[in-house]
């Protein structure tokens, strides 16, 4: 695909897909959904500054559950392509389904990719995700199952955390005047599941080391409380706000986060 095009797609799972992963190297993950304030997490190495940029990049989020009839984090995926014009953007709507993010992950694998930004909704406050455990909450999915087993990946560690400068993102993103701030807990549903997937891929991904990004937003019409100290609901004009701010941001955070 030549730069600067965007695609986008609906994936149909289908029980059968084969989602074993080739040999792969490092990823970087950052996510959004929290309750801690930003923090300058520890680093041992960071990706080499611009080149998760110049890349593919895929962009996901997730279809609408819980009675709703949109989810804020897949029309975010869609503004977040669109703000991204001159770059190779996927935008995948993942759906909320148990085993969805393995599958979201084995999709991608013939193309090489450098940035995976992933959304989820259900906070009132956008937030930066940075520990993600191996355990499912023992609801039912869309498909109104139940998980099949307590962990999301059997023989994987209880808990995996990503070094990606978090604290640098909050402070990127607040200092744009949005409502952020990073988190220790994921939920335990298939936002965390997505998380944890894409952490465990660490060693999975060819090529040099891509950053992996995964956002969680408010719900539409939820209240949520500006660095101001302000109230306003949550629309698709903030929505648009992140949007157009998210990749500058991450840039700006790899470039400031190196320690010395």
């Amino acid at each position: 695909m030549a730069i600067g095009a965007v695609s986008e797609e609906r994936l149909p799972w289908n029980d059968s897909l084969n989602i074993s992963q080739p040999a792969m190297k490092h990823i970087w993950i950052i996510t959004l959904f929290g309750l801690v304030s930003c923090h300058r997490p520890s680093l041992t190495e960071l990706p080499q500054q611009g080149s998760a940029m110049q890349g593919r990049i895929i962009v996901s989020g997730f279809e609408p559950f819980d009675g709703r009839r949109r989810n804020a984090s897949y029309q975010i995926a869609q503004l977040v392509a669109k703000a991204g014009t001159g770059r190779d953007i996927t935008v995948l709507e993942v759906p909320v389904h148990w085993g969805a993010p393995e599958k979201a992950l084995a999709s991608q694998k013939a193309r090489p990719w450098t940035l995976w930004l992933a959304f989820g909704e259900g906070t009132n406050i956008f937030q930066i995700e940075t520990v993600a455990n191996n355990r499912r909450i023992n609801t039912e999915d869309n498909n109104d199952q139940k998980p099949s087993q307590a962990q999301m990946i059997k023989g994987a560690p209880e808990k995996l955390t990503s070094l990606f400068p978090a604290a640098a993102l909050c402070d990127a993103l607040v200092k744009r005047g949005l409502p952020v701030r990073v988190s220790v807990e994921a939920g335990n549903y298939l936002c965390e599941e997505m998380l944890f997937n894409l952490l465990h891929s660490q060693a999975e991904v060819p090529g040099p080391a891509p950053v992996v990004l995964f956002i969680h937003t408010p719900v539409l019409g939820a209240k949520v409380k500006m660095p101001d100290g302000s109230e306003r609901l949550m629309n698709e004009d903030l929505l648009g706000k992140f949007a157009a701010a998210i990749l500058p941001a991450i840039e700006e955070s790899l470039l400031n986060s190196v320690e010395p």
